[in-house]
Protein backbone atom coordinates (compact mmCIF):
# COMPACT_ATOMS: atom_id res chain seq x y z
CA UNK A 1 0.00 0.00 0.00
CA UNK A 2 1.15 3.63 -0.69
CA UNK A 3 1.39 6.22 2.15
CA UNK A 4 -1.52 8.96 1.17
CA UNK A 5 -0.48 12.04 0.34
CA UNK A 6 -1.50 14.40 3.31
CA UNK A 7 1.21 12.17 5.31
CA UNK A 8 3.99 12.45 3.63
CA UNK A 9 3.71 16.25 4.09
CA UNK A 10 3.53 15.52 7.81
CA UNK A 11 6.42 12.86 7.87
CA UNK A 12 8.48 15.37 5.93
CA UNK A 13 8.39 17.76 9.21
CA UNK A 14 9.97 14.79 11.40
CA UNK A 15 12.79 13.20 11.39
CA UNK A 16 14.59 9.88 10.12
CA UNK A 17 13.13 8.11 13.06
CA UNK A 18 9.76 9.40 13.03
CA UNK A 19 9.95 8.76 9.22
CA UNK A 20 10.90 5.10 9.32
CA UNK A 21 8.15 4.36 11.77
CA UNK A 22 5.16 6.23 10.29
CA UNK A 23 6.48 4.12 6.98
CA UNK A 24 6.83 0.64 8.80
CA UNK A 25 3.45 1.39 10.16
CA UNK A 26 1.72 1.85 6.68
CA UNK A 27 3.38 -1.19 5.31
CA UNK A 28 2.44 -3.43 7.65
CA UNK A 29 -1.51 -2.61 8.22
CA UNK A 30 -4.12 -2.76 6.01
CA UNK A 31 -5.28 0.74 7.20
CA UNK A 32 -4.74 4.04 4.85
CA UNK A 33 -4.80 6.11 7.74
CA UNK A 34 -3.15 6.78 11.33
CA UNK A 35 -5.67 7.68 14.46
CA UNK A 36 -5.04 10.14 16.74
CA UNK A 37 -4.37 8.12 19.60
CA UNK A 38 -1.75 5.79 17.48
CA UNK A 39 0.06 9.11 16.10
CA UNK A 40 -0.03 10.43 19.69
CA UNK A 41 1.66 7.04 20.77
CA UNK A 42 3.95 7.25 18.28
CA UNK A 43 5.08 10.85 18.67
CA UNK A 44 5.82 9.41 22.89
CA UNK A 45 8.10 6.78 21.81
CA UNK A 46 9.67 9.16 19.69
CA UNK A 47 10.09 11.51 22.18
CA UNK A 48 11.41 9.19 24.73
CA UNK A 49 13.43 7.66 22.12
CA UNK A 50 14.84 10.91 21.13
CA UNK A 51 15.16 11.97 24.70
CA UNK A 52 17.41 8.63 25.81
CA UNK A 53 19.52 9.69 22.55
CA UNK A 54 19.96 12.86 24.31
CA UNK A 55 20.84 11.80 27.29
CA UNK A 56 23.26 9.35 26.05
CA UNK A 57 25.43 11.90 24.28
CA UNK A 58 25.58 13.99 27.05
CA UNK A 59 26.91 10.78 29.37
CA UNK A 60 29.23 10.65 26.89
CA UNK A 61 30.10 14.40 26.81
CA UNK A 62 30.85 14.59 30.63
CA UNK A 63 32.88 11.49 30.59
CA UNK A 64 35.33 13.08 27.82
CA UNK A 65 34.87 16.15 29.99
CA UNK A 66 36.65 14.57 32.45
CA UNK A 67 39.46 13.59 31.37
CA UNK A 68 39.88 17.13 29.16
CA UNK A 69 43.61 18.39 29.77
CA UNK A 70 44.62 22.09 28.34
CA UNK A 71 48.15 20.64 27.70
CA UNK A 72 46.55 18.01 25.32
CA UNK A 73 43.79 20.45 23.90
CA UNK A 74 46.22 22.76 22.86
CA UNK A 75 48.83 20.64 21.14
CA UNK A 76 45.76 18.83 19.56
CA UNK A 77 44.25 22.18 18.17
CA UNK A 78 47.45 23.56 17.24
CA UNK A 79 48.55 19.76 15.84
CA UNK A 80 45.23 20.00 13.60
CA UNK A 81 45.35 23.72 12.18
CA UNK A 82 42.94 25.02 14.38
CA UNK A 83 40.27 23.09 12.09
CA UNK A 84 38.55 21.89 14.98
CA UNK A 85 37.96 22.18 18.70
CA UNK A 86 39.35 19.37 21.51
CA UNK A 87 38.88 18.60 24.78
CA UNK A 88 42.40 17.52 25.14
CA UNK A 89 41.62 13.53 25.65
CA UNK A 90 43.73 11.08 24.00
CA UNK A 91 42.75 8.10 21.98
CA UNK A 92 43.85 5.27 24.40
CA UNK A 93 41.32 7.46 27.36
CA UNK A 94 38.49 7.81 24.30
CA UNK A 95 38.62 4.22 23.46
CA UNK A 96 38.69 3.21 27.22
CA UNK A 97 34.93 5.47 27.21
CA UNK A 98 33.62 4.11 24.00
CA UNK A 99 33.89 0.01 25.10
CA UNK A 100 33.09 0.74 28.77
CA UNK A 101 30.90 3.60 29.15
CA UNK A 102 29.12 4.06 26.61
CA UNK A 103 28.51 0.63 24.49
CA UNK A 104 28.48 -1.77 27.85
CA UNK A 105 26.83 0.60 30.28
CA UNK A 106 24.84 3.68 28.61
CA UNK A 107 23.96 1.97 25.06
CA UNK A 108 23.26 -2.11 26.25
CA UNK A 109 19.62 -1.70 26.41
CA UNK A 110 19.07 0.46 23.16
CA UNK A 111 17.51 -0.89 20.45
CA UNK A 112 20.19 -0.85 16.77
CA UNK A 113 18.50 2.35 15.77
CA UNK A 114 19.02 4.15 18.92
CA UNK A 115 22.79 3.47 18.97
CA UNK A 116 23.01 5.06 15.70
CA UNK A 117 21.38 7.79 16.41
CA UNK A 118 23.79 8.52 19.00
CA UNK A 119 26.62 7.49 16.61
CA UNK A 120 25.33 10.32 14.15
CA UNK A 121 24.65 12.70 17.04
CA UNK A 122 27.99 12.41 17.66
CA UNK A 123 29.40 12.31 14.72
CA UNK A 124 27.71 16.00 14.57
CA UNK A 125 29.07 17.28 17.71
CA UNK A 126 31.70 20.38 17.60
CA UNK A 127 34.58 18.54 19.68
CA UNK A 128 36.58 16.25 17.81
CA UNK A 129 36.88 13.74 20.73
CA UNK A 130 33.02 13.23 20.51
CA UNK A 131 33.40 12.85 16.48
CA UNK A 132 35.82 10.16 16.58
CA UNK A 133 33.54 8.48 19.89
CA UNK A 134 30.43 8.09 17.34
CA UNK A 135 32.94 6.39 14.41
CA UNK A 136 33.73 3.17 16.46
CA UNK A 137 29.92 2.72 17.18
CA UNK A 138 29.30 2.00 13.72
CA UNK A 139 32.41 0.05 13.85
CA UNK A 140 30.59 -2.36 16.21
CA UNK A 141 27.78 -2.49 13.92
CA UNK A 142 29.02 -3.29 10.71
CA UNK A 143 26.05 -5.49 9.39
CA UNK A 144 23.79 -2.61 10.06
CA UNK A 145 25.07 0.33 7.95
CA UNK A 146 22.94 1.27 5.49
CA UNK A 147 22.39 4.10 2.66
CA UNK A 148 20.54 6.31 4.59
CA UNK A 149 23.60 6.47 7.39
CA UNK A 150 26.16 6.79 4.36
CA UNK A 151 23.62 9.54 3.14
CA UNK A 152 23.55 10.91 6.59
CA UNK A 153 27.65 11.23 6.36
CA UNK A 154 28.12 12.59 3.99
CA UNK A 155 25.45 15.47 4.97
CA UNK A 156 27.58 16.35 7.69
CA UNK A 157 30.57 16.82 5.13
CA UNK A 158 28.94 18.80 3.23
CA UNK A 159 27.70 21.12 6.02
CA UNK A 160 31.21 20.97 7.57
CA UNK A 161 30.51 19.71 10.39
CA UNK A 162 33.12 16.48 9.83
CA UNK A 163 36.54 18.52 8.76
CA UNK A 164 39.87 17.77 9.07
CA UNK A 165 42.03 14.36 8.06
CA UNK A 166 41.15 13.06 11.40
CA UNK A 167 37.24 13.11 10.69
CA UNK A 168 38.03 11.63 7.74
CA UNK A 169 40.29 8.93 8.02
CA UNK A 170 38.18 7.83 10.86
CA UNK A 171 34.76 7.76 8.81
CA UNK A 172 36.47 5.68 6.15
CA UNK A 173 37.96 3.17 8.59
CA UNK A 174 35.07 2.93 10.98
CA UNK A 175 32.06 3.36 8.55
CA UNK A 176 32.26 3.29 4.79
CA UNK A 177 34.94 0.22 4.87
CA UNK A 178 31.89 -2.21 6.37
CA UNK A 179 29.90 -0.08 3.75
CA UNK A 180 31.72 -0.99 0.93
CA UNK A 181 33.12 -4.33 1.71
CA UNK A 182 31.50 -7.78 0.43
CA UNK A 183 29.31 -4.81 -0.82
CA UNK A 184 30.63 -4.38 -4.59
CA UNK A 185 26.86 -2.28 -5.90
CA UNK A 186 27.91 0.48 -3.01
CA UNK A 187 31.34 0.93 -5.06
Amino acid sequence: STIPKHYVNCMSNKDFITDKIIFRIFLHSNFCFISRRIFKAMNSIIKTTQSLVAETVSKIQTEIKKLADINSKEYAEKYMKNVSLYHGVKTPDLKSIVFKEAWDEYMKNMTLEERKEVAHSLLAQEYGEERYIGMPIFNKIPNYIVKNDIVRIEKLFKEEKLVGWGSTDGVSGYVFKHWVTGNMENT
